[in-house]
């Protein structure tokens, strides 16, 4: 179970001097005419956008839709974790009452904001399980992003509860949910940051509504932020997260640049398999906007000696500033000579398929590869994404104790999961066609083409 997943799963002004967007286009490359369904993500994503103009413009788009386009945006944000916070954009441009579904809108606020007091509730009660084993551990994500990577708690809809603690403590964690009667959701999936994710078999299931109020909540005990040999990109945390907690309203939480790059690691994840949400990107724009004047937090950001997690960082907020057009700090700015040149050519040419769901080329692969050291690892992050030889795991009755399935159950379960991984199987055959070509792109502008400006990691100077 992916994280923040869920099984078969106010636009601010420019910053001063900002430039306005060219006839026809919306600031940053989004058209400013969206029309056919393959361009409705890209609207969603300019409703969201901090450049005032674009964000405004593509609202009154939004707003303007027939009911069966608006529909299939609808779809689309609910996949992606965007609805609240393109609700909370149109309801800031005074569209609400012109949207179609205006109704079906502030029932998903309502159910959100139900599905977040149980999530509330549930949190409590397992910290002061772990506390009271002894167990130091730490809340990620959910409650604890408010006030810097969403406005409002209730905006973000939470399917999963994430804790972190030690290897040792995890599998502490583990085995004191597993005596509550909590029970894995599928066996383990391959390397992953966490243990199997975990949670009661209430005997629920997927009914099409992704703010269901009695959707279970898995639960996943991570154990680092990062798997560097999965991956191949080595990275660490000096200091270790957990020495460093701070408390947010009661919840101890991650610091807030281990915070950040908790969230800018957990992107890049996906977007490196090809499973992102566009919602953990729009929290990571929210930050820089929030953030785009606190100098102390990027001198202190900047001073970090830690290169490796600074430099994938840096590509995170290059993809932010680039799909959503916030602010980056001008302390920050300097950061993006860290990235090496492959990444910035695959931001210049792919950043925008990052809104696109489904797109079939893996061009991701290629970003990951920027970071990647060495012919092997090289080559063994393309077989893991052209060739994946993994099995998917289970995506219908999860929750279903097994005990309960009927044999015509057993029979339905077995032919969805089949056709989903003929689905994937097809998939992953027309990705092979298209990805050539976007390799050579890609190759062209990061090899052969002059360096944009690069300067060396080790010549770069941090503040005093």
């Amino acid at each position: 179970m992916k994280s923040d997943t869920i099984p078969a799963t106010p636009p601010e002004p420019p910053a001063e001097g900002a430039e306005t967007p060219p006839a026809g286009q919306g600031h940053g490359g989004h058209p400013t005419g969206f029309v056919g369904g393959r361009n409705l993500p890209p609207l969603a994503a300019a409703c969201l956008s901090f450049h005032r103009a674009t964000a405004l413009a593509a609202c009154k788009q939004a707003a303007a839709l027939d009911g069966a386009s608006h529909r299939r945006l609808l779809a689309y944000t609910d996949r992606s974790g965007l609805t609240l916070h393109v609700w909370r954009a149109l309801r800031g441009a005074g569209l609400a009452s012109q949207t179609p579904f205006c109704q079906d809108y502030e029932e998903r606020v309502r159910k959100n904001c139900v599905r977040l007091e149980r999530r509330r509730g549930e949190i409590a009660e397992l910290l002061a399980l772990f506390h009271a084993a002894g167990l130091r551990v730490a809340v990620l994500k959910g409650v604890t992003l408010e006030p810097d990577f969403v406005s409002d708690a209730c905006d973000r809809v939470q399917y999963d509860l994430d804790f972190y603690l030690s290897e040792e403590h995890a599998r502490s964690a583990y085995e004191l949910l597993v005596a509550r009667g909590h029970e894995p959701l599928t066996a383990a999936e391959g390397p992953t940051d966490h243990l199997p994710a975990l949670a009661r078999k209430t005997g629920w299931e997927w009914r099409g509504d992704f703010f269901d109020v009695d959707i279970p909540a898995a639960i996943e005990l991570h154990f680092r932020l990062w798997d560097s040999v999965f991956e191949c990109i080595p990275l660490g945390f000096d200091p270790e997260p957990l020495a460093r907690l701070v408390d947010r309203n009661g919840i101890p939480s991650l610091e807030l640049s281990d915070q950040l790059a908790g969230c800018a690691l957990h992107m890049l994840r996906h977007l490196f398999r090809g499973s992102l949400r566009l919602s953990h990107l729009y929290e990571i724009a929210q930050f820089l906007e929030n953030h785009a004047e606190d100098r102390g937090f990027w001198h202190d950001w900047r001073a970090s000696p830690n290169i490796p997690l600074r430099r994938l960082c840096a590509a995170a907020f290059g993809l932010a500033v680039r799909v959503f057009h916030c602010r980056l700090a001008p302390e920050a700015q300097p950061e993006m000579q860290l990235v090496p040149c492959g990444a910035r050519a695959w931001l210049e040419k792919f950043s925008g398929d990052a809104v696109q769901p489904g797109h079939r080329r893996k061009e991701e692969a290629l970003l990951q590869l920027s970071f990647v050291a060495g012919w092997r690892d090289g080559l063994r992050v393309l077989r893991r994404r052209l060739l994946p030889l993994s099995i998917p795991g289970p995506i219908d009755a999860v929750y279903l104790p097994a005990g309960t399935l009927s044999p015509g159950r057993r029979l339905l379960r077995a032919g969805r999961q089949g056709a989903f991984m003929v689905s994937r199987a097809l998939y992953h055959a027309r990705a092979l066609f298209g990805f050539p070509r976007a390799a050579l792109s890609w190759l062209i502008s990061s090899r052969w083409g002059p360096d944009p400006g690069a300067t060396p990691a080790s010549q770069i100077r941090d503040p005093d």
